[in-house]
């Protein structure tokens, strides 16, 4: 954390504010999570600098409530007292939003719970679940299809993306399909924009963005999208409103910020350009009457909407100016302060970094000589003391719109579910011909050994469970010599086929149940221990054996 990603984070910081639909997003910044002495998180009130708590993991405050993490590892739930808001504890959880989080317990499923900490719903269909936003969540199923359920349990779209963005705004969702493809849909499924873009909203690379150009563009329906390279604007009917014509664009108040080749400008509403592409770097203007641009000897100053500098390129590194006034800056010697929209120094540079979250002209900031963080006030005084070691990294994944814990992962694994699976894919195995197996199975000639040899004729592979069957010992092939060592090969789909055998891995969490999905199928079966045979009607034979995490069929039908 002493290493600054600086530019990505100016960005962050602010563009989140460029959008009256906040996402996940938290303005609640009463109480900060800090590092202290290297160990554990607390909560410090900014005002008096009071410290709360004990935590291995501390978030953001979200709808009153934050999600916390103690020292035997378990979630839960605080009030602004920093006092548990119920009893419960969960191996994993989410924030709330929308008056809902999920959250799952050792072995269960994912369910939604509600402040209290009663079940809203149980939620078995969902592998991971993503936290609600605009009356809706996003989940994965057990193929790693995306879809979403509503605050009753009710599933709205079906998991059938390959994947998809982690949330609804203003009723809509950027998909993606089995080729690649972005597209649009709204919260009944209903294809709203076709999958044609390479890329929408962002790249998943570019999240510094996403309040702009995910959050915002929904909800003004007006959409980045990338196609053969370039990046244009289309609407929620898939109409351009601007042709791709960029390198990069982002929103930017009723305009866009650009790049264009290797230099940065801005356009309007229609793709006219505003102020010609001429920066190296630049940042959106929101709604500031100045923001930060970068010059060809990488110098950082300030320019007004039509690109004229009014604050002359001179400082190492600078932030946009905030609400009161002020902006943080660098001069040569690396070391910051703030400045006013003169350019004057107001705190003179003397810290190793500030950092301006909007916290009522509070700044967090890092002491020269102890590296450590505190707050300043807009005068450079210290109104909370340089005594912690960082920040959570959760404060700036919230300023990206991304916070950190906006997702579950099932830890529920159904036994009878996998067991079904895999009797499913031993009991369908009949004696049959090559040439039937080609018409069951979709699969091709050329995929048979031009020798004695197996042949994959089915795979599936789920989180929890992945089927490798194969029809064994076949030589669907007549060779006929040529001359010189050469053969002649004829497909014969006539060839009979009767052995077989069937590969079952459980993946993930599943595999922890192996010897319980063993013994019920030896069970079941009637196994026999000195054989390594199970009896199944209509078989002539069935050999099982178990691996680590494999339970794998040899099989010769009748």
């Amino acid at each position: 954390m002493k290493k600054h990603l600086f530019f990505a984070l100016i960005v962050s910081l602010f563009i989140s504010s460029c959008s009256s639909d906040n996402g996940w997003k938290s303005e609640d910044y009463g109480l900060i999570p800090f590092l202290k002495d290297n160990n554990f998180l607390v909560y410090v009130d900014i005002k008096t600098g009071e410290e709360k708590g004990n935590f291995t993991y501390a978030g953001l405050f979200r709808e009153g409530v934050a999600l916390v993490n103690d020292t035997n590892g378990y979630f839960y739930y605080v009030d602004k007292d920093v006092a548990p808001v119920n009893e419960e504890r969960y191996i994993a959880a989410t924030f709330f939003n929308n008056g809902l989080a999920w959250s799952v317990k050792k072995g269960a499923p994912v369910v939604a719970i509600e402040k209290s900490g009663d079940v809203a719903f149980e939620f078995k269909e969902a592998e991971t679940a993503y936290a609600f936003n605009d009356g809706a969540a996003v989940f994965t199923d057990e193929n790693e299809k995306f879809g979403a359920v509503n605050k009753k349990g009710k599933i709205i779209v079906e998991p059938v993306w390959n994947n998809a963005f982690p949330m609804f705004v203003n009723g809509l969702l950027i998909v993606q399909n089995e080729e690649g493809l972005y597209g649009l849909i709204n919260k009944d499924g209903e294809v709203l924009v076709e999958c044609q873009f390479d890329c929408m909203g962002i790249d998943r690379s570019g999240q510094n963005f996403f309040m702009s150009n995910y959050v915002q563009a929904l909800k003004e329906d007006r959409i980045p999208f990338k196609k053969d390279r370039s990046w244009g604007i289309t609407n929620s009917k898939g109409e351009y409103v601007i042709n791709p014509q960029f390198d990069e664009i982002v929103l930017d108040g009723d305009n866009y910020l650009f790049l264009k080749g290797k230099l940065w400008g801005w356009c309007d509403k229609d793709g006219h350009y505003i102020i010609n592409p001429q920066f190296k770097s630049a940042l959106p203007f929101g709604e500031n009457e100045y923001t930060v641009a970068i010059n060809d000897n990488y110098e950082y100053g300030y320019i007004d909407k039509e690109g004229k500098w009014v604050i002359n390129p001179q400082f190492e590194k600078a932030l946009p100016f905030n609400s009161c006034g002020l902006a943080v800056a660098s001069d040569k010697s690396s070391d910051y302060g703030l400045i006013d929209k003169e350019g004057k120094w107001v705190v003179n540079p003397q810290f190793r970094y500030i950092y301006d979250y909007n916290l009522d002209n509070k700044f967090i900031s890092i002491d020269k000589s102890s590296s450590n963080l505190g707050i300043i006030d807009k005068e450079g005084k210290w109104i909370v003391n340089p005594d912690f070691e960082l920040f959570s990294p959760t404060f700036l994944d919230n300023e990206y719109g991304l916070e950190e814990y906006n997702s579950v992962k099932s830890d529920y694994v159904d036994v009878d579910k996998l067991i079904s699976s895999i009797e499913e894919g031993i009991l369908g195995l009949k004696t049959s011909t090559a040439g039937n197996l080609i018409t069951t199975y979709s699969i091709e000639e050329k995929n048979f050994p031009k020798y004695k040899g197996n042949v994959k004729i089915y795979d599936k592979y789920t989180v929890l469970l992945s089927t490798d069957i194969r029809a064994t010992d076949i030589n669907a092939w007549n060779s006929e010599s040529n001359g010189w060592y050469r053969y002649n090969y004829t497909f014969a789909p006539e060839t009979a086929v009767n052995t077989y055998s069937a590969s079952f891995y459980l993946n993930n969490r599943a595999a922890d149940h192996i010897d319980q999905v063993f013994n019920i199928i030896a069970e079941k079966y009637n196994f026999d221990i000195e054989t390594g045979t199970i009896t199944v009607p209509d078989y002539e034979e069935v050999k099982i054996s178990k691996g680590r995490r494999s339970i794998t069929f040899y099989i010769k039908t009748k």
